[in-house]
């Protein structure tokens, strides 16, 4: 995954979108999740 992905993915996460919204623009469910858990641990997303 390149940086801009990497941003862009780290962006999604913060604002809160559901994971399936997040995996229709291309991204990878497995990297999602570790990336929910990393910078988004407190939200009510269950993973």
């Amino acid at each position: 995954m390149k940086n801009c992905e990497k941003d862009e993915l780290r962006r999604l996460v913060l604002r809160g979108l559901s994971i399936k919204r997040i995996e229709g623009m291309g991204f990878k469910r497995a990297t999602i999740k570790k990336y929910y858990k990393v910078f988004n641990p407190k939200s009510d997303i269950e993973l």
